[in-house]
């Protein structure tokens, strides 16, 4: 009796399961590094698009005051940071004015809003007065060192750039014109400053 084994029964060598589990190895760990580098692309372009709707929303919102206004002052009450007052019709069937300021703060990168009723003054607040406005956007870089309002006459001009998370800052800049509302007949209401 013979007991010679098949060819096919012989297995795999060591070499073999050697530069198998090498080869697998490396597949694997392309994959991976796909998975990951996937998933950090994700997380930047989330962090940017966050970033970039949080302020268009804010700047559209200011947009919609000042188009809608029919007195505005911007000032400087301190170096770095930015005061804009704007007396704009509310959204009400009937006009009815209301009083809206911005406060950027250049020493902490944060843009302040509030809102009151019209003849209501509205001067540079102090810290503890900022502590009743509402933060509208953090981690705002003005885009030149003018501020990040500018503009002349019925014109403003808003450029800046907002931090986002782990991912480039994101660049915003736009101009919204007042309209002519002597010529058109619409009463200015009370003062806001």
């Amino acid at each position: 009796m013979s007991t010679q084994r098949a060819a096919a029964d012989d297995g795999l060598t060591l070499v073999e399961v050697i530069v198998t589990i090498a080869l697998t190895s490396v597949v694997l760990m392309f994959i991976g590094g796909l998975f990951v580098s996937t998933f950090f692309a994700e997380r930047v372009v989330s962090s940017s698009s966050m970033a970039a709707s949080e302020a268009q929303v804010t700047v559209r919102g200011i947009g919609e005051r000042v188009s809608s206004s029919s007195a505005l002052q911007l000032t400087a009450p301190t170096p770095g940071d930015q005061l804009l007052v704007v007396r704009s019709a509310g959204r009400d069937a009937t006009i009815t004015w209301v009083c809206n300021a911005w406060y950027f703060s250049g020493g902490d990168g944060v843009l302040y809003s509030t809102q009151t009723p019209a003849g209501t003054i509205i001067d540079a607040p102090s810290a503890s007065e900022l502590e009743d406005w509402a933060v509208a956007l953090s981690g705002v870089t003005p885009a030149d060192s003018a501020g990040i309002f500018g503009g002349t006459g019925d014109e403003v001009t808003i450029a800046f750039t907002i931090a986002a998370d782990g991912a480039p800052p994101v660049e915003i800049s736009t101009a919204v014109t007042r309209p002519d509302v002597a010529s058109a007949g619409i009463p200015g209401g009370s003062a806001c400053f």
